[in-house]
């Protein structure tokens, strides 16, 4: 992108967000500690969370969520929306407390939630409405639903849930596991792949490179494979080394920027393939 097209963005973003900041937003602290004089990711994504709050989508009072093709479409498009919007908020307070590992988990989340849409763009998804009906009555955005399955399974067998069970499972609730849905990002898009196995380190303790990432850009040289004083230190004051700051913003911004596409294609509203349809059917309401 030339100078002028950047400045000109740039300029937009900030007068946006003079009118209408996003509830939640970065601290002065780490708004200053990331910004640069090309960009400030902080502010890039505060732009990109408050669109998400004015997101135009219909008044969902006044929608049935579920009457046809299209109203299923919506409802799931409103509830990608709000978790997302819930995933960013979550990384922005914990980027104001310092908090390194809850930046990393929440944006993970965010990731999946990505990921979540290009599965639903995938296959012809979006064209099945038993489909979309199981996902939205059904648990597929609740979280830890297959382990909470299996954990029931467990304890009433005491044996762990056979194939033919999990096979039942997912065709009743069609509960894909996080594996099979981020299998479509990973193929479309190996830089987001990268992301997700990368975040996906904070959410499971056991990985170590979460705090060889901290313990390097804090310049702390003289941890042990069992412990460091020091980081162990700075987690609690909440001293994210600001080269690791920058890039989770950076990280997040970037995310916000795949995500965004990919919700405007699930939304029917913004959608030309049935732009028409969807715009009669409002008429009809008499909500245009």
């Amino acid at each position: 992108m030339d100078q002028s097209k950047l400045a000109e963005n740039q300029s937009f973003q900030s007068s946006f967000l003079s009118h209408r900041p996003p509830r939640i937003r970065f601290s002065e602290s780490v708004r200053a500690k990331v910004a640069s004089q090309e960009q400030n990711p902080a502010e890039h994504l505060e732009f990109m969370v408050s669109l998400m709050e004015v997101h135009p989508l219909i008044p969902f009072e006044q929608y049935t969520f579920g009457s046809d093709e299209w109203d299923m479409r919506r409802a799931i498009a409103y509830e990608i929306l709000l978790r997302q919007l819930a995933h960013v908020r979550s990384f922005v307070v914990n980027a104001n407390i310092g908090n390194g590992p809850g930046m990393g988990t929440a944006l993970r989340c965010m990731l999946e939630i990505h990921a979540f849409c290009n599965y639903l763009l995938a296959d012809g998804r979006l064209e099945d409405y038993g489909l979309l009906d199981r996902l939205y009555h059904g648990r597929a955005f609740t979280p830890g639903a297959w382990y909470d399955i299996e954990k029931v399974w467990q304890e009433k067998h005491g044996r762990p849930i056979p194939e033919d069970a999990k096979q039942f499972m997912k065709a009743l609730f069609n509960i894909p596991r996080i594996k099979e849905f981020v299998k479509d990002t990973h193929t479309v898009d190996e830089g987001a792949a990268y992301l997700y196995s990368l975040y996906s380190e904070y959410v499971h303790p056991a990985f170590a490179r979460p705090r060889a990432d901290f313990e390097d850009a804090a310049g702390i040289d003289d941890a042990s494979s069992y412990s460091s004083e020091r980081y162990h230190q700075m987690l609690l004051d909440g001293e994210l080394p600001d080269k690791l700051l920058k890039r989770d913003i950076g990280a997040a911004s970037f995310c916000l920027e795949l995500f965004w596409s990919l919700l405007l294609e699930i939304d029917p509203f913004l959608d030309k393939r049935c732009n028409e349809e969807v715009i009669a059917k409002l008429k009809e309401q008499g909500m245009t």
